[in-house]
């Protein structure tokens, strides 16, 4: 009994030692583990390397070209300075032919570096107001001429973003020979000036002086005069008849809060302008014709004086009938005579019977 015991204990305990050498690895397997462990951290290591050696190769790459940038930045600048002083230099040399080239390369440096453009603008406004009363019939006037044209001509055309609407100021200063489609001339002091023989169609001019601007030939249809001043202005020169008795029109201009105090349009035909609230006091309007309303659609609509000024406005003659937004008020203030042809709704005899037969004079100033 006790030697079966015994036996059976003794098989238990070798099972047990080949169950644990079974359980236990290797000594090599061991080594096999740790091995495979440290090359999964060196290679995890040096991953890391390689995205850290990247970042800093990306961060010195990256300042390199900053200071390339820089250093171009600086560069261009100072050509841009040297281009600049020198094309001043030749708007004050004494030949007409260099002044010339001097404004076109200003105007080359306004496209190329808008935020000279301010500068430039100034330089050329003061260029054509030095030279603008040069331009006589002689060789060298001609050549002067030519030069405050392109001077002009540049500044009008430029981007006004640019220069936060810089100023152009060309009071007293004659001009010809100007064409610039959508002229940008809003804010400038234009008063006194002499133009001839200038188109600014579809041009902005709000806010502007025209103050006693002598306009000979100039053609401004589709021009935004908006809060201008033209206050003594002629226009009747500006489009004057080609044959007797031939109306003129005037299209698609606005006027509205303009001062037009003593602005002679007489004998003009008033093709959708915009006269709302604007100051008509002692304007002639004496036999203008009011087109109809235009149904094209590329025509701003009829002609209106909603809200106008009209104390004693010259209306002899004038042919109202297409007129919008006149009003009794504003007819018992102005100048209107039995030739004076009113709207429908005001050619009534209670209103026709303030007409008058005195000569229009324009009120003591």
């Amino acid at each position: 009994m006790t030697g079966g015991s015994s036996s059976r204990s003794g098989r238990i305990r070798r099972l047990r030692r080949i169950a644990a050498r079974e359980r236990a690895p290797e000594r090599g397997d061991r080594w096999t583990v740790l091995i495979n462990h440290a090359a999964t951290s060196l290679t995890a290591l040096a991953a890391v390397a390689a995205l850290l050696f990247a970042g800093i190769s990306s961060l010195q790459a990256q300042d390199e070209l900053s200071n390339r940038r820089q250093e171009l930045d600086i560069a261009r600048e100072g050509q841009v300075t040297e281009r600049f002083t020198a094309a001043v230099a030749q708007l004050g040399d004494t030949s007409p032919d260099v002044r010339l080239g001097g404004v076109y390369a200003l105007e080359r440096i306004m496209r190329d570096s808008p935020k000279d453009q301010r500068s430039i603008v100034g330089v050329l406004s003061a260029f054509i107001r030095t030279h603008c009363g040069r331009a006589t019939s002689d060789r060298q006037g001609l050549r002067d001429a030519v030069a405050v044209t392109a001077a002009a001509t540049a500044v009008a055309e430029r981007r006004p973003h640019r220069d936060d609407e810089e100023l152009v100021n060309w009071s007293g200063c004659r001009l010809t020979d100007i064409a610039v489609e959508g002229a940008y001339l809003s804010f400038s002091d234009l008063s006194g000036v002499t133009m001839s023989h200038t188109d600014l169609y579809s041009g902005d001019l709000s806010s502007s002086d025209l103050s006693r601007a002598v306009l000979d030939g100039v053609g401004f249809d589709g021009v935004n005069f908006a809060d201008s001043v033209l206050a003594g202005v002629d226009l009747t020169k500006s489009h004057p008849p080609e044959a007797p008795n031939v109306v003129v029109f005037l299209s698609d201009i606005e006027f509205p809060q303009c001062d037009l105090t003593r602005t002679n349009f007489s004998r003009l035909g008033l093709s959708h302008i915009d006269f709302r609230h604007a100051d008509l006091t002692d304007a002639n309007l004496s036999h203008t014709e009011v087109a109809p309303e235009s149904q094209d659609p590329f025509f701003v609509g009829r002609t209106s004086f909603e809200g106008a000024t009209m104390a004693n406005t010259n209306l002899d003659g004038a042919d109202l009938r297409e007129a919008h937004g006149l009003t009794v008020d504003q007819l018992i203030t102005a100048h209107f005579t039995p030739a004076t042809k009113l709207p429908a709704h005001l050619a009534s005899p209670d209103i026709t019977r303030w007409a008058t037969t005195k000569p229009w004079a324009p009120s003591s100033p």
